[in-house]
């Protein structure tokens, strides 16, 4: 019996650890447990959040090249419910991009000028629009990017979503 819970251990903690380009091991935030054996889980190169799983990917892509990606994945660009999930995106993007770069969010209201969806379907509960934003310039900015320091807020701005960014996927953990 206590050998089949180590084998269940290790085969849990087994996605934490992955190999760099050099070979080396490095740990990979890649799973949290919970009280159960795996029940809280991210694939590889993925961090666990509040029971949600993000990650950041550095290649500039359209808006809709970017959900299609994350989609792809099991995900959707990445839905912000809070100010500490804000936060914890901001310091996820500034681990991989010191420059903190505008990156993409899942929100858009290009279904309906000014109502704002997330593409995951969930409420829109929460915003971080910089001052003056969201603001339609030109009539074509229906897709958000955040770390926008226009102002120097750092909060969101709304954009063409033909633009060129950085993005944040989101997905369930456990799936």
């Amino acid at each position: 019996m206590a050998h089949t819970i180590t084998v269940a251990l290790l085969l849990c903690l087994l996605p934490l650890f992955g190999y760099g380009v050099e070979g080396q091991l490095r740990q990979q935030t890649a799973s949290t447990l919970d009280t159960g054996f795996c029940k809280a889980t991210c694939p590889p190169g993925w961090i666990n959040f509040k029971n949600r799983c993000f990650k950041y990917i550095a290649v500039g892509k359209t808006w809709i090249d970017s959900e299609l990606n994350c989609l792809s994945s099991g995900g959707n660009l990445a839905s912000i419910h809070s100010e500490e999930e804000f936060q914890f995106i901001k310091a996820l993007i500034k681990s991989r991009d010191s420059a903190e770069n505008p990156t993409w969010i899942g929100l858009t209201d290009s279904s309906k000028e000014g109502t704002w969806l997330w593409t995951d379907g969930s409420k829109v509960d929460f915003t971080k629009w910089n001052s003056g934003e969201p603001n339609n310039v030109n009539g074509g900015e229906n897709c958000v990017h955040t770390n926008w320091s226009g102002k120097g807020e750092k909060g969101w701005n709304d954009i063409a979503c033909n633009s060129f960014y950085a993005f944040v996927c989101a997905r369930h953990s456990g799936m």
